[in-house]
């Protein structure tokens, strides 16, 4: 890694959270307790960070992607991927210095009802405190908040941006609303990305690279289906922050050894636990697990203190998938080129969130019910993100719906996840309380 002066606070004060995050997790590691921690996916996030440094004292072209596209055709472009969200989503995680740039942005027209998850770094680069891309790659997924501050970040940089058209219908021909043009329309818009990288930065696209790549991208998919299936167990192996960190270390880092190393840890550490017949709840803490919930929309990541701790030491609860973790992409065929980029044009059309939001309500439902029965679920919580209008539109539909199939409630409550001033802590988790406490 090349040492430079750090310049970019967005990336910056992020980092240094990252590293005492890192430090707390290592001493807690130190006790005698059954380690189901693994620091080492903050370790992965925070080089992810500091390597931007390294692109630009070498030179390398900088391509911006979004939440709902993986690195992988980045990483064979020999471009740096740049995840805007975990700049802005990152810095929600820790502290509250991601406000200002919230405020930011908002005095200068972005409107409060569009989302944070894009709004921090658009108030970031604003300031100019975030790194320049030199080019955009976005899906149009899964919102029309995301397509539209995607087109601020492309205004405001005035770089070319090569957007996927995301097909509607569905590429599994077990669904009712399968389309037998989704795969190979959408591998084409895939594949359409190295053209444009080639002409617009001069960047070379190699085919043995990228199929390199995708061998240890389907590694760590084929780990990653293992946790999935492992976390069916009751009790829970692993804790509940097991699915978000899953999800950050797939979407900047699928492609290289140090996620496969990280999901390898981690599904041998579940098949243990399983093997043994306990669970992480009682080796973290001593106590059994009571109720398992599905959180059915995006973490509070302001206050991930609450989905790591607080729900498990007072209630015994344990969140046993959410939006963002149940990644369901299956490893790519690669025995041909066009075979292998069907293969990736699969994993972004099963994107979390993207997977669930792009499509008729149905993909949503079925998704849900999936969970709930597989997971042996005794409830499920929404948290609805503000400016996610498309799933706030559904949420009534799918708290009755999903009781008519599975029998369990459902906890609905408005929040934005990235923004506590707008619902508190503290009105959160009297919510939870009052749900944990009455209903169940």
């Amino acid at each position: 890694m090349v040492e430079t002066e750090k310049k970019y606070p967005l990336f910056d004060t992020l980092i240094g959270y990252l590293a005492k995050m890192e430090d707390l997790i290592n001493t807690m590691m130190q006790t005698e307790t059954e380690q189901v921690l693994n620091p080492q996916f903050l370790r992965i996030l925070k080089n992810y960070l500091l390597n931007i440094y390294t692109a630009e004292a070498e030179g390398k072209t900088k391509l911006m992607y979004n939440f709902c596209f993986p690195p992988e055709i980045i990483h064979a472009l020999d471009a740096y991927p740049m995840w805007q969200e975990a700049g802005s989503v990152g810095n929600s995680m820790w502290g509250n210095q991601h406000l200002k740039y919230i405020d930011l942005a908002e005095e200068n027209g972005i409107a409060p009802e569009q989302c944070n998850a894009q709004k921090v770094w658009i108030g970031a680069l604003m300031a100019n405190e975030a790194p320049k891309p030199d080019g955009l790659v976005y899906a149009s997924q899964p919102c029309d908040s995301t397509n539209i501050l995607y087109q601020v970040i492309q205004n405001w940089y005035k770089i070319p941006t090569y957007t996927l058209d995301v097909p509607y219908w569905a590429h599994n021909p077990e669904s009712k609303f399968y389309d037998e043009r989704t795969v190979p329309y959408f591998a084409e818009q895939v594949k359409g990305i190295i053209p444009w990288a080639e002409k617009n930065f001069g960047l070379k696209y190699d085919p043995e690279k990228m199929k390199s790549i995708m061998e240890l991208s389907n590694k760590a998919r084929e780990l990653t289906l293992d946790i999935n299936e492992l976390m069916t167990a009751v009790p829970a192996p692993l804790p509940s922050i097991t699915t978000i960190t899953t999800y950050l270390t797939l979407t900047t880092s699928a492609g290289t050894q140090e996620c496969v190393d990280y999901c390898q840890w981690f599904r041998d550490k579940a098949a243990d636990m399983v093997k043994r017949k306990t669970g992480a709840l009682w080796e973290m803490n001593q106590i059994e697990e009571k109720i398992r919930v599905v959180w059915i929309y995006i973490p509070i990541f302001w206050d991930l203190l609450m989905f790591i701790d607080w729900m498990g030491r007072k209630f015994g609860a344990v969140v046993v998938q959410d939006l963002m973790g149940y990644n369901l992409a299956q490893p790519a065929d690669l025995s041909s080129e066009e075979s292998m980029f069907e293969g990736l044009a699969k994993i972004i059309l099963d994107m979390p969130m993207g997977a669930q939001s792009r499509g008729p309500a149905e993909y949503y439902m079925d998704y849900l019910s999936l969970l709930v029965k597989k997971y042996k679920a005794d409830c499920a919580i929404y948290s609805g993100h503000m400016s996610c209008k498309h799933s706030a539109a559904i949420s009534v539909f799918i708290k009755e719906e999903l009781y008519r199939q599975t029998g369990i409630p459902t906890l609905l409550f408005e929040v934005d996840t990235m923004d506590p001033r707008k619902v508190p802590s503290k009105v959160v988790r009297q919510k939870i309380k009052t749900f944990f406490e009455e209903v169940l």
